[in-house]
């Protein structure tokens, strides 16, 4: 069996999603994720190839594979809302900066878009 090395180019905002995913999974970095990612049956995993959603399901239904993956990183319920929280955070933060940026542009351009 032969070992390869891989190089991918990911943005910050994604980096950050790897991140916290290797966080809920008990995980120590993006790097062991993905590698247990890459193991896994794609059955098992909801970020393989999750079953549709139809309008016939139950919330419950859907977020069967997200509550079988919490319970399986052993993730309690308080760093799950605290891992939310910060997500949300980055991602208002964000959004912010970029309207800013954009009303930014529109002044320096008179407001033509």
């Amino acid at each position: 069996m032969g070992v390869h090395v891989l190089e991918v180019l990911v943005s910050d905002e994604e980096l950050r999603a790897l991140e916290a995913r290797a966080r809920a999974a008990g995980l120590p970095n993006p790097i062991a994720y993905l590698k247990d990612f890459v193991r896994r049956d794609p059955a098992e995993s909801p970020n393989g190839n999750p079953a549709p959603v139809s309008a016939d399901m139950t919330f419950a239904e859907i977020l069967a594979p997200l509550h079988a993956e919490v319970a399986a990183s052993g993730i309690t319920d308080e760093e799950l809302d605290t891992l939310f929280d910060q997500a949300l955070k980055e991602v208002r933060a964000e959004r912010r900066e970029r309207e800013r940026e954009d009303e930014k542009k529109d002044a320096e351009s008179g407001g033509r878009a």
